[in-house]
């Protein structure tokens, strides 16, 4: 599974790769970060219960020694995103979010991490055209992604307008409460049944949310995983 799931993923990236870099958004974006493609270590596929979490976009995602570099290859993308995981990770809000409803067992090697923009621009979300014309591109790729890393619960983590506003046109959103817990399903073509919605950690540490949010996703997956 896991040398079958390595080279499917490598497959698609090698296809994407070029598609992203011939679009002219892209070739006319300044202060664009590296693509952000996702690597799935030993531990993902070893672990009884797998977990995709997706955020927004990186922060600056480009080593500072290839700065310029605008077209890296498939390796050089996924060894960088290797890198990081095994790195420690930043104590903002998004990883302690992670890191709070992931088993105490665990660590970020024996989960998944991608972000609905695979480009961050100035180490925020892209502007304009560069991102209202490959965010559909984007999301096609998460649901083959998907289909190749197969979790058993995806958690979106955002309810940006400007997100939502393309995953309502790619995916149909619920506003129904989960029977597993409180938490928005997601659903549409591709995506997992066990998919569900949050706004980003940062938001809800500011509406003093998220200790609540934590305690509500450890239900889903207890229900779901056990």
């Amino acid at each position: 599974m896991e040398e079958e799931g390595h080279s499917q993923l490598r497959e698609l990236y090698e296809e994407f790769l070029p598609c992203l870099y011939q679009k002219e958004e892209y070739q006319q974006a300044e202060n664009v970060s590296w693509p952000f493609l996702m690597y799935a270590h030993e531990e993902y596929y070893q672990v009884p219960c797998k977990m995709l979490f997706v955020g927004k976009e990186t922060h600056t995602w480009r080593p500072e020694q290839d700065k310029d570099v605008k077209t890296p290859t498939y390796s050089e993308v996924v060894e960088y995103y290797q890198t990081f995981i095994k790195q420690r990770q930043p104590a903002s809000p998004f990883w302690r979010f992670i890191k709070s409803v992931i088993p105490p067992q665990a660590n970020v090697k024996s989960i998944l991490w991608t972000n609905l923009s695979k480009l961050d621009q100035g180490g925020k979300r892209p502007q304009g055209d560069l991102f209202d014309n490959t965010m559909q591109l984007f999301l096609n790729l998460l649901v083959k992604e998907i289909a190749i890393v197969k979790p058993d619960i995806v958690l979106i983590m955002t309810t940006d307008p400007h997100y939502q506003w393309h995953l309502n046109e790619r995916f149909r959103s619920h506003s129904a409460t989960s029977q597993a817990g409180h938490l928005p399903p997601l659903s549409g073509p591709g995506l997992p049944s066990n998919t569900f919605q949050i706004s980003h950690p940062n938001s809800l540490q500011q509406r003093r949310l998220f200790d609540q949010t934590v305690k509500e996703v450890h239900q889903v997956i207890q229900s779901i995983c056990q």
